[in-house]
C-alpha cells in the first residue's frame, strides 16, 4: 500500500496531540499496573491512589523523562 505523503502530512498536528495524549496515559497506566501487581505495600498506598486518581489536583503522571514534553497550560 502506498501512501501519499501530502495525506501524510496533513495528519501531523492530530498525531502530535494524540501522542501528547496517549503516551503520558499509557505510561501511567502501565506504571499502576506493575505496582498493583509487584509494588511493595508503601508504594500501593502512597503512589497507587495518585497513579489512578481522576482528579488533576491530586493525580500523578508518569512518563519516560527523554521523551516526554512539558506543555504550558491551555485555557478554553
Amino acid at each position: 500500500m502506498k501512501y501519499d505523503m501530502n495525506q501524510l502530512a496533513s495528519l501531523k498536528p492530530v498525531l502530535t496531540i494524540l501522542f501528547q495524549i496517549f503516551c503520558p496515559m499509557s505510561m501511567t497506566d502501565g506504571t499502576a499496573r506493575v505496582i498493583e501487581l509487584s509494588g511493595s505495600p508503601k508504594m500501593k498506598e502512597d503512589l497507587l491512589p495518585r497513579l489512578i486518581s481522576r482528579d488533576p489536583a491530586f493525580a500523578f503522571t508518569s512518563g519516560q523523562w527523554m521523551t516526554e514534553v512539558l506543555l504550558p497550560p491551555t485555557t478554553c
